[in-house]
């Protein structure tokens, strides 16, 4: 970038992560080797190292954070690091990665080998491992949906039966979710199918038994048909009801789960349940971050929320979420006021933290090669963002801002047309909010994981 102030907000943001300044080191080996230095926003240095990599004729030597395998866009077609460097080792370079090893393991790494590894070498192609379990719902709103999503964040294989229409009580289930329709509207219809199509079922509430509604049919269903069925109840300690439904599907040797229980209506915590029993059960690594988020205001946040569901909708399988400037991100645990703590409690902290009325000119919005700015709607640099971040990483006990390059995501994934006209007027922010997000974020359906989080 030419733009001396968008250099020195780098510079500086640089300095408050690394805890220094920028300083030129000469190469430990041979001073009079080339050295390429690479520091923009968005894919520039993918196809600069990506170029280097195609030139290696003898080794390559790579450090980096985690072994994410980020696509970008070179001569036309879609590549990434990971597969130049797969491609490198198989035409016979010595190919030696080095990865941070809690980021590294807390990640999805597509065929990086750490280092303690037996297998003689960092770069391979991973061992086989057992079929993830399917899970299978409704796409009713609480238990039903939260399984499904649960299948999106994670990458698992998910289906299931729906009633005809594919309806649901917020209105039409969205296309993300890969249900079929019964010829029937009733949802009892699909229940059964649902039912019989799995090894077994969980059903879950917070309120605990008696059971009511379809939640009891499902129940009765189960009995008749003589299929398995265990009932989590909120109300049982997380750990031991996660022992519980691990040694169930162990039992039963599940491999095609049905979910069900109550919708959100009735018990709105009850996917809240789901997720923290299933994430716990199945040994699934939660990939999760602190993001602190500056909420439009009204009528502008209705807007673009409908914008933002339209075009999920119509490009499955993005998630529609609600809209948002993202002011700063950071690892759980982190810092005192964030270890251990719950999103309602470091809502409760940002409570304090005082808003001023931000009114943001959006330009044209902008497809990025990234998923994290696949279509965005950018802002100039704001110091009213900066003070706000600082003011608020000081009540979190952090060092947080600038806020570099401000934008307003609209979708994360692929996107075609735009259906909608994007809202012309300036936009108004004048709320924070914490909000559960990924960390890495790699895949579309990590999103249905998000979570905004109150003050209780």
């Amino acid at each position: 970038s030419d733009d001396p102030e968008l250099l020195n907000a780098y510079a500086r943001r640089f300095e408050a992560v690394a805890g220094g300044v920028m300083k030129p080191r000469a190469h430990a080996h041979d001073p009079s080797a080339p050295v390429s230095v690479s520091f923009a926003p968005d894919e520039a240095p993918h196809r600069i190292v990506g170029e280097l990599i195609d030139q290696a004729r003898d080794s390559i030597y790579m450090a980096m954070f985690t072994a994410k395998d980020i696509e970008y866009t070179e001569h036309g077609r879609r590549t990434s690091l990971l597969r130049k460097l797969i491609d490198a080792a198989g035409r016979g370079v010595d190919v030696r990665v080095i990865v941070d090893r809690g980021i590294h393991e807390a990640s999805e790494y597509h065929g990086i080998e750490s280092e303690d590894q037996s297998h003689g070498r960092m770069l391979g192609v991973p061992e086989p491992a057992t079929p993830p379990i399917r899970l299978i719902s409704g796409g009713q709103t609480g238990a039903d949906r939260a399984a499904l999503d649960l299948a999106l964040e994670f990458g698992l294989p998910s289906d299931g039966w729906c009633p005809r229409g594919r309806l649901a009580e917020d209105g039409r289930i969205g296309a993300r979710y890969p249900l079929r329709e019964t010829e029937s509207a009733d949802s009892a219809a699909r229940t059964e199918r649902n039912l019989l199509a799995a090894d077994a079922t969980l059903i879950f509430t917070t309120a605990g038994p008696p059971l009511a509604g379809g939640t009891a049919l499902t129940a009765e269903l189960a009995a008749r048909h003589g299929k398995p069925c265990l009932v989590v109840s909120g109300t049982e300690d997380p750990a031991a009801a996660a022992s519980l439904v691990r040694a169930f599907l162990a039992e039963h040797a599940v491999r095609t789960l049905n979910v069900a229980g109550p919708r959100a209506s009735g018990e709105p915590e009850v996917g809240e349940l789901v997720r923290r029993t299933l994430i716990a059960a199945l040994g699934l690594k939660e990939q999760v971050q602190w993001s602190l988020w500056l909420l439009p205001a009204e009528p502008a946040a209705t807007r673009l929320r409908q914008f933002i569901a339209e075009l999920a909708e119509a490009n499955p399988p993005a998630i529609p979420f609600d809209p948002h400037l993202t002011l700063a991100s950071f690892p759980k645990g982190v810092s005192s006021a964030a270890a251990g703590a719950h999103g309602s409690e470091l809502a409760q902290v940002l409570e304090t933290v005082a808003v001023p009325r931000i009114t943001l000119h959006g330009g044209l919005a902008e497809r990025g090669a990234r998923l994290a700015k696949s279509l965005t709607l950018p802002f100039p640099q704001d110091p009213m963002l900066d003070r706000l971040a600082e003011g608020a990483g000081a009540a979190l006990g952090l060092s947080l801002g600038p806020v570099l390059e401000p934008h307003l995501s609209l979708a994360y994934g692929e996107v075609g047309a735009l259906p909608l006209a994007l809202p012309d007027a300036p936009i108004h922010f004048d709320r924070l909010c914490l909000a559960r997000t990924s960390r890495p974020f790699h895949r579309p359906g990590q999103v249905a994981g998000w979570r905004m989080f109150w003050a209780s």
